[in-house]
């Protein structure tokens, strides 16, 4: 039995085109396993939120800020500043709005070069774009 047949199917998936040799399209590269919040939100109701999810540590680093019901991105919460910052703080006083973003479809090699706007579908570890660079280069 192959060690990509054990896992769902969404990962083996992600995880195939990240150590393919063929470019992956940034749709490939995201995880959806990502926390959103709105502008709003109370520092204390996110971190709530977070340790009822029980997520894994590698899969929480920041908090994602949306807007709107078709959750425009609009800023990011690392989780070092949430962890250090009052109880009653808005997760909009410790937002960084300069976030880089990509459509779906655009290619590997081209994900650092695009700042557009869009709706939040998924998140793209730099590593994972790191990683197929890397490979690519020793190629």
């Amino acid at each position: 039995m192959k060690m990509m047949d054990l896992l769902p199917s969404d990962q083996a998936g992600r995880i195939g085109a990240i150590i393919s040799d063929r470019e992956s399209t940034a749709a490939a590269l995201m995880t959806t396993d990502f926390i959103t919040a709105a502008r709003e939100t109370k520092v204390s109701e996110i971190l709530q939120q977070i340790r009822a999810s029980r997520r894994t540590h590698d899969s929480v680093s920041h908090i994602y800020i949306v807007a709107g019901e078709e959750r425009q991105l609009a800023g990011v919460v690392d989780l070092r500043d949430l962890v250090l910052a009052a109880d009653a703080v808005a997760l909009k006083d410790l937002m960084v709005s300069l976030v880089v973003t990509v459509q779906q479809d655009d290619m590997r090699e081209d994900l650092a070069e695009l700042f557009a706007k869009d709706h939040l579908l998924g998140v793209i570890h730099y590593r994972d774009i790191m990683r197929g660079l890397i490979t690519h280069a020793r190629a």
